[in-house]
Order: structure tokens, then C-alpha cells, then sequence
């Protein structure tokens, strides 16, 4: 069984959790992550501005996804796969620091 990680914060005591869903196979495309998203957000995957506002609301900015063996995580941003792209976390911003 394979895990997507998506860490957030607690809104009343700002402790930092994480949300974790099982899936079959590593979401490898914007699609698949909006899928994991929507279940987070318990909205409709259509609906990117719902699951936008409840990321947002969680202060949930990365979604981790697995590799097909379980062992390894690739952190991507959840605006950016939102937006249909998937962009790793470790890419740096036009201004030289991290995003």
C-alpha cells in the first residue's frame, strides 16, 4: 500500500499534522494530485477553487507523493498542480530562494 502525505497545520493551536491517504499507484500526473486533493478538501475535483480554499485554510501548501515502491516521497506544490503543472518543492523562486 502506497501513501500521499499532505502536511497542514491545526487551526486552533497551529500544530503542525499530516494527512494521509492510501492510493493504489503514485498520482504521476496534475489530475491524479487533484484527485488526492479533493479527498482532503472533501470536495468535488472539479471544484479547484474548494480545494484551493480548504488548502489554504490548512495552511497545506505541498502534497508528498510516493514512488512505486513506498520509499521515497516527491514534495510538489499544490498551487502549481492545481494550475495542471507539477512543480517539485526544491525549485527555487526567480529571486533566488525557496518557493
Amino acid at each position: 500500500m502506497l501513501f500521499a502525505l499532505i502536511p497542514y497545520l491545526e487551526m486552533e493551536d497551529d500544530a503542525a499534522e499530516v494527512w494521509i491517504d492510501p492510493v493504489s499507484a503514485p498520482p504521476t500526473t496534475p489530475a491524479e494530485v487533484v484527485a488526492v486533493l479533493a479527498r482532503f478538501a472533501d470536495a468535488d475535483p472539479a471544484d479547484l477553487e474548494a480545494i484551493a480554499t480548504h488548502c489554504d485554510a490548512w495552511h497545506a501548501d505541498r502534497i508528498l507523493l510516493p514512488d512505486a515502491g513506498g520509499t521515497q516521497w516527491r514534495s510538489v506544490w499544490i498551487a502549481d498542480a492545481l494550475d495542471g503543472r507539477l512543480v517539485d518543492t526544491s525549485v527555487r523562486s526567480l529571486t533566488g530562494g525557496m518557493r
